[in-house]
């Protein structure tokens, strides 16, 4: 009888270790899943501001919203991820809208570099042809006033001219 307690006790004690690994695996999971939650929130949040910064920044405008498509996507998994309450597929749903995340950020910051370069371009662009102009204006101006005051000292001579020519004929 002695052994039949023992069998009995070790066969408990195993049930209780089944019961108690297939419960941690569970609590283990739910972790694990509202740790997913948590960085999927997070990277979320990073990527949206990312998005912003880049439109902010001058970034094309069909980029821009094709990252907040891509938002959108990473946003409905994770909201689809909080609605299972337990399980693998939840995990696998936030997992992806992590990495979807992560990639929305990654392109935001090429699309904002681009934009930043584009800006910067403009800007020089814009001031080299300011100086181009001063200078054209500038020139136009010299070369009409040039002309201005050669017009006026013909004038005066043509005038003096004809003045002696009166005086000679009288």
């Amino acid at each position: 009888m002695d052994d039949t307690l023992k069998f009995t006790n070790l066969i408990s004690i195993m049930i209780l270790a089944i019961y108690l690994s297939s419960s941690l695996t569970g609590l283990c999971l739910v972790f694990a899943q509202e740790d997913s939650l948590n960085e999927g929130r997070q990277q979320l949040i990073e990527a949206f501001k990312a998005v912003s910064e880049a439109e902010s920044k001058g970034a094309n405008i069909a980029q821009v919203q094709l990252l907040a498509a891509k938002l959108n996507e990473a946003n409905n998994l994770l909201d689809e991820a909080e609605k299972l309450s337990y399980g693998e597929k939840a995990v696998q749903l936030a997992q992806s809208s992590i990495e979807l995340s992560r990639e929305v950020k990654a392109e935001a910051e090429l699309a904002m570099e681009k934009g930043v370069q584009n800006t910067f371009n403009s800007k020089v662009i814009s001031w080299s042809l300011v100086v181009i102009a001063s200078f054209i204006t500038s020139f136009m101006i010299m070369w009409g006033h040039t002309w201005y005051i050669m017009r006026e000292e013909t004038k005066l001579l043509a005038m003096t001219i004809r003045r002696k020519k009166k005086k000679g004929r009288s």
